[in-house]
């Protein structure tokens, strides 16, 4: 099954994914001139900061749940990076928030409503408390991996701008 929107991105010289083209264009723009994966990831971040500072922090209580999916979705079902990035996702707010007041909705789950009217019912049927929300509204990640000596790409399709940029 393949949901891409996009190509994943195959190169041998370097590779670099985030949310915004001219963070993606700074970070290669580091490799170009010889630096290493770090300085990219650096600048990357560094100019993210300027263009989005309002989407940029440490991170949020979903970013590691959706991380984990595209992880799975990857290493273990084969997907390419950009299918996996593209499949749909969830995630639940059953632990306790990393943000105050530190809630918890325990049994909750948030999914987007391509996962079908079929698997919302068998969940709700297992206790869950399932909040159907838009499609493709859920998971923001890019991702890098290398294959058989080539570089790989693939970015973000959801709620924003993604690039992947390499040569």
């Amino acid at each position: 099954m393949t949901f891409t929107t996009r190509p994943e991105l195959r190169g041998t010289f370097g590779m670099v994914a985030s949310t915004h083209w001219l963070a993606s264009a700074a970070g290669m723009a580091v490799l170009e001139r010889g630096g290493n994966a770090f300085d990219a990831a650096a600048a990357t971040g560094f100019t993210l900061q300027v263009v989005e500072p309002h989407l940029n922090g440490p991170g949020g209580d979903q970013q590691d749940q959706w991380s984990l999916h595209v992880f799975l979705a990857h290493v273990q079902f084969g997907l390419d990076l950009q299918s996996a990035i593209d499949a749909p996702n969830f995630h639940t707010d059953h632990f306790p928030s990393s943000f105050f007041p530190r809630e918890a909705q325990p049994r909750s789950l948030a999914l987007e409503g391509r996962f079908g009217d079929d698997v919302v019912a068998d969940l709700r049927d297992r206790g869950h408390i399932v909040d159907v929300t838009d499609d493709w509204s859920l998971g923001r990640v890019s991702a890098v991996g290398r294959e058989n000596g080539l570089l790989k790409a693939g970015a973000n399709p959801r709620g924003m701008q993604g690039y992947a940029v390499g040569r």
